[in-house]
């Protein structure tokens, strides 16, 4: 959220000196020219930043203390609408959903309307407990829904609350406290199995895997799923389970462990391999094949998605090994590439994604 901040910050400053600019040309073809980009940067940072925008009108809002319930409704949309484009930008195949705050008297009753989810809500009185009712609702809404739905509760709700909290470690630390009293101990007191899953998520989510396998995962086999099996079907949340812990194993490795040896798993319905760029010794010798190899391996076992990952000094590796070699296989085909950053150091990765083109 800072980045996208920073980044209105310097094209709000371009702004009025591009005016400046502007109102000193005599030539009359230029100043045309400058007046219409100054009015294009104008449309630029209005449908670019309008998230960060409704952020900085609710900030405005509490200082003038008049209009309360605008600022709460800007604050909570910017801040979820800000998330779920990022969380959108690292996945295939999700739209980013946006939430528009209604405030009622009445029923409670979410609906979408173009693109939007519109949410309903009664004033609580605390925009604190507002926000997080806000977040929690738009969450278990629009987060892979066509694949939750034949999920089990548990391993659903638990989805669900892993990434609100995502959502509040980016952009509103102070409410975790709040959101663990009135909805996380609540039903971990009534189903334990919630806190387990946690504890994988976190794990997973420590290398920046939560979303751009797990997650997207989960996307490609909604669709893979969607009206061929019942509500809560027990075997497509037994498989996305071992899923989990498959993903668990591969974020636990070591740097010297054998990167590449069981790093495939092969359900009823998802078939995913992982090639992770993490061996010194092949690092060092920057020698591509062997790499190379297991994705040919993966490709003879009917994997239908490859990832190859790699962190810090292993990235140039990597990009060599997608650039030079995978990238020109016809048989396999890139759907997106990634550089990110994961953990408290801001430890740099790569991650590709490959589709199988022959399954």
């Amino acid at each position: 959220m800072q980045e996208s901040f920073k980044k209105l910050f310097l094209e709000a400053i371009l702004l009025p000196f591009a005016i400046a600019i502007a109102l000193t040309i005599d030539v009359s073809f230029l100043y045309i020219i400058a007046f219409l980009f100054c009015i294009l940067l104008t449309f630029h940072i209005g449908s670019t930043y309008s998230e960060e925008i409704k952020l900085i009108k609710s900030w405005f809002y509490g200082i003038l203390k008049w209009r309360d319930r605008q600022k709460i409704a800007h604050e909570c949309e910017g801040k979820i609408n800000i998330f779920s484009k990022k969380m959108s930008s690292e996945l295939i195949g999700r739209e980013p959903h946006k939430v528009k705050i209604q405030w009622v008297s009445g029923d409670e009753i979410d609906f979408f309307e173009n693109g939007s989810l519109i949410i309903r809500l009664k004033d609580s009185g605390n925009p604190n407990k507002n926000f997080l009712a806000v977040a929690v609702r738009f969450i278990s809404k629009t987060l892979i829904p066509e694949t939750k739905q034949y999920l089990h509760k548990t391993l659903s709700k638990s989805i669900d609350f892993f990434t609100v909290k995502k959502l509040l470690d980016g952009g509103a630390k102070n409410l975790n406290p709040l959101f663990y009293e009135e909805y996380y101990y609540p039903e971990i007191q009534k189903n334990p199995k919630i806190k387990d899953c946690f504890e994988y998520y976190k794990i997973i989510d420590s290398v920046g895997i939560f979303n751009r396998i797990f997650i997207q995962e989960l996307l490609f086999l909604g669709k893979k799923a969607h009206f061929q099996f019942g509500p809560e079907d027990p075997q497509i949340t037994k498989e996305v389970v071992s899923f989990l812990k498959f993903l668990k194993d591969i974020a636990s490795k070591e740097p010297r462990e054998e990167a590449g040896s069981g790093l495939t798993f092969v359900g009823d319905l998802l078939k995913s391999g992982v090639v992770l760029v993490a061996e010194p010794v092949k690092r060092m010798v920057g020698d591509p094949q062997p790499f190379v190899r297991r994705v040919e391996k993966h490709l003879a076992r009917g994997i239908e998605d490859i990832y190859l990952i790699g962190w810090g000094r292993n990235i140039p590796l990597v990009k060599i090994i997608t650039h030079n070699y995978l990238d020109r296989n016809t048989r396999i085909e890139k759907i997106k590439e990634y550089n990110y950053l994961f953990g408290e150091r801001n430890t740099k990765a790569f991650l590709a994604l490959y589709k199988n083109k022959q399954v």
